[in-house]
Formats: C-alpha cells, structure tokens, sequence
C-alpha cells in the first residue's frame, strides 16, 4: 500500500495540453453577444469574430479544464480546420460550463477572403462549421 500510495503521490498533475494559439482569455470577445443560454447547454457551438490576421474563437466548457485547440490547419482558398482536446491528464477539472476565447493567427494564404470558414473537431466542441465575415480592424 505505501508503494501505490508513494507512486500515486508523484504522478504528473493537470496538465494542459499544447495549444496552438497565441493567447487566450475568459469570456466572449468585446462586442459579441452569446447565443442564447450559452451557460445552460454543455454543448453550446463555438462563437468566433475575425479581425485581419486573427481569429478569436470563443468556446464553452470547463473553466479550469477548457477544451483547447492544439491544430489549425488552413484549407484554402477560404476555410480553417481547428482541432480540439481536453485531454489534461490526472487531476480534477470543474464541471461548469463557461466560456474560454482563443486567440488564433490566421494564416497568410488565407488573408485575401472576405469570408472564412472554421470548421471545428475534436474533444469539447461540437462538430460545426462557423462561416465570419471579416470584420474591420
């Protein structure tokens, strides 16, 4: 019992896994409004704003344990692919549902649309495609 005890004592923690974005923050983007009930509805869709090269994307889930996105792949000429994981390893995560805002770069080779595609999957994030137009800077 003290060896299960003294391995369980130096397993890793919470650990998040590697995101592929710049930052992020709690809560919506400046300007968005939520959907409705967002906070009810544990798979409440993504909400994203695109402003020049970056693209936040808010999405709704645990507080401590955000579903984060860990690959974005650009499909050109007008659309991004951004791949979710909640996969934090050992450790507790608290099961309210709020909302979290990547701050992702869009890359160059899509900068001439008008309009982007984000197509989302993965843990966490329902399965959508968000269409944003771009939005002055």
């Amino acid at each position: 019992m003290a060896i299960v005890g003294l391995l369980l004592g130096c397993a890793p923690g919470h650990q998040p896994p590697r995101s592929v974005a710049a930052s992020r923050y709690p809560g919506l983007p400046v300007d968005v409004t939520p959907p409705v009930a967002p906070y009810q509805d544990p798979a409440g869709n993504p909400i994203g704003r695109w402003r020049g090269g970056v693209l936040e994307l808010t999405v709704f889930g645990s507080g401590s344990c955000p579903p984060v996105p860990i690959r974005l792949d650009p499909r050109p000429p007008d659309a991004v692919e951004v791949t979710f994981s909640t996969d934090y390893g050992l450790g507790a995560c608290t099961t309210d549902i709020a909302p979290t805002t990547w701050v992702l770069n869009v890359p160059a080779s899509l900068a001439g649309s008008g309009t982007l595609a984000v197509r989302t999957r993965g843990d966490g994030v329902p399965q959508i495609e968000l269409r944003l137009s771009r939005a002055s800077s």
